[in-house]
């Protein structure tokens, strides 16, 4: 509970710190406000679930690439954006993409434009090998592969492969879930433990996967994208199961008001606030006519292409409200400042 309110605050510490640095006034203060009045992120602080810790380390590997842009004659900033990320990683997996590019481009960058500093990147390759290394060798003395989870082995099964079978049958979703799901209990319906036990399972799970896929390829990719569109937006799931031992006046109200108003932010910034951004984004890189973006264009495009990834992703999984979106709601804030027209900004 203590490292979930500190990352809570850390997040918006760190929002302000970019704000005060593009608005005057009050304005600085708005950004803050919609992270810190969002009804999930206020739930989540409180769940002993990862959202909180994730959203924290993604806004301070933003921030930490914002650092660099500032100064890039202090490369070292690179190891930290890239060890944060690996920390991320651990904590999602499904960041393995998204390290294993922004180490790259780390290489790409040191090599180039800073060929003297090949220790940088030595550095950061080292850090990113040696976390995602020891949970990977921690994954497998427990459960029998290297691999930094089996939760996306497991997501695949009980959602899309849910999923991509309702539709290839054309039949009820939750039927076909249960009956999978009495499928996969009669399967392993004695629980032995061990690195053999879970290698069972995951060989299950991967030969379901490899079934559906040679079977029908087109429904797979159809069930991810009625996932994604169900998870950006529906309201947070949580807010509507909370309950108030005591029968505080009004408590049903004000529940009902957040469940509301977290499904309302949840589209609008799906479905507003990030294609403007990425809009914004295509244009200022074409005006910078770089093949890759350098400056505040560097630090926006790093937010947002992270956040499209994430929500990209979140096709694997379905009925989780705005729990995938949420994590980047301060990506977007932050990429938001940098790409506000320069006219409106007050001198840096």
């Amino acid at each position: 509970l203590f490292l979930h309110v500190q990352c809570w605050l850390m997040t918006g510490l760190l929002m302000y710190r970019v704000s005060e640095t593009y608005l005057q006034g009050k304005w600085k203060y708005l950004p803050v406000l919609v992270f810190a009045l969002s009804p999930s992120h206020i739930v989540f602080a409180w769940l002993t679930l990862t959202e909180t810790v994730f959203t924290f380390l993604l806004i301070l590997a933003a921030w930490l690439m914002f650092r660099f842009v500032q100064q890039p004659d202090k490369p070292q900033r690179l190891i930290w954006v890239n060890i944060v990320l690996a920390f991320a990683c651990v904590v999602r997996p499904s960041l393995q993409l998204p390290v294993l590019v922004m180490l790259l481009w780390t290489g790409w960058e040191l090599w180039f434009r800073i060929p003297r500093k090949p220790l940088i990147f030595l550095a950061a390759f080292a850090g990113v090998f040696f976390i995602i290394g020891l949970q990977a060798n921690r994954m497998h003395r427990q459960y029998g592969q290297y691999t930094l989870s089996f939760i996306g082995k497991m997501a695949w099964y009980e959602y899309l492969g849910a999923g991509s079978k309702a539709l290839a049958e054309q039949r009820d979703l939750r039927v076909v879930r249960h009956e999978r799901d009495s499928t996969e209990l009669a399967q392993f319906a004695t629980f032995e433990g061990g690195a053999a036990y879970w290698k069972q399972r995951c060989d299950f799970y991967d030969a379901d996967f490899k079934a559906q896929w040679q079977a029908h390829k087109p429904l797979i990719f159809k069930a991810w994208l009625i996932n994604i569109l169900q998870n950006t937006r529906e309201p947070g799931a949580e807010l509507s199961t909370l309950t108030y031992k005591g029968g505080a006046p009004g408590f049903n109200a004000i529940r009902l008001l957040a469940y509301k108003g977290s499904g309302y932010l949840n589209m609008a910034m799906n479905y507003l606030l990030m294609p403007v951004l990425l809009l914004l984004l295509a244009l200022r890189w074409w005006k910078d006519k770089r093949w890759l973006p350098t400056g505040q264009t560097l630090a926006a495009a790093f937010a947002l292409l992270l956040a499209l990834f994430l929500l990209l992703s979140s096709g694997a999984s379905m009925w989780q409200g705005d729990r995938f979106s949420l994590v980047y709601y301060p990506l977007l804030l932050f990429a938001a400042l940098l790409l506000i027209p320069r006219s409106a900004k007050t001198a840096a």
